[in-house]
C-alpha cells in the first residue's frame, strides 16, 4: 500500500525557552536582536516573544521574567 502524508520537521522538534530577566532599558527588540538568530524576520522574534509570554512590546518592565524563544 501507499501512504499519502506530509512530513513536517517542524512538528518533530520541540521548541525551547531560555529565561531572562528584564533590566531597565530593555526593549522586546533590543532583546529579539540580542536573543534572535540573524537570519529571521526581528519583526516575528518579537511576535513570538509576546506570543509565549501573552504581553504586548509596550507593556514589558523591569524585573519581569520573559521566556525567548532558543533558535538552533
Amino acid at each position: 500500500g501507499t501512504i499519502i502524508g506530509t512530513y513536517n520537521a517542524e512538528s518533530l522538534t520541540k521548541t525551547t525557552y531560555s529565561e531572562i530577566r528584564v533590566q531597565t532599558g530593555d526593549t522586546l527588540w533590543d532583546l529579539a536582536r540580542e536573543f534572535g538568530p540573524d537570519n529571521k524576520d526581528i519583526r516575528k522574534i518579537v511576535y513570538e516573544i509576546c506570543k509565549v509570554n501573552d504581553v504586548s512590546a509596550e507593556s514589558i518592565y523591569p524585573g519581569q521574567t520573559l521566556l525567548i524563544p532558543v533558535y538552533i
